[in-house]
């Protein structure tokens, strides 16, 4: 499968894994496994989240006047503020960035310095 006919099939396979319609999720996805095996098939690792969520969470952005570049789930932000951790440990420089995970049962805001700290 090519990976535009990957994205074109994945909101339709996203309806046999997600509680809400399709229409009211933004999904996104990352190819884990490559086709070969059994049938072809292929590893996808899903996230979806409610478009009302991610919505009301950029305009709180956007009024805080920064630019919403990426939203995570909650899983993720806790890895990749782990990452950034590590990153401070070895070489004393926080990333510029800000997180906002978001769960199906609640979101909340981390914020991580936009400068660098001096050792």
């Amino acid at each position: 499968m090519t990976p535009e006919e990957l994205e074109e099939q994945i909101p339709w396979e996203a309806e046999h894994h997600i509680p809400f319609s399709k229409d009211d999720v933004e999904i996104d996805h990352q190819l884990v496994g490559s086709e070969g095996g059994s049938g072809g098939q292929m590893e996808l690792l899903l996230v979806a989240a409610k478009k009302e969520v991610v919505s009301d969470y950029s305009m709180v952005i956007r009024e805080a006047k920064l630019v919403p570049m990426i939203m995570d789930v909650a899983a993720f932000t806790i890895q990749n503020a782990y990452e950034a951790t590590i990153r401070w440990f070895l070489r004393r420089q926080w990333p510029s960035s800000t997180s906002a995970p978001l769960s199906a049962t609640s979101t909340s805001w981390r914020a991580v310095p936009a400068h660098s700290r001096a050792t």
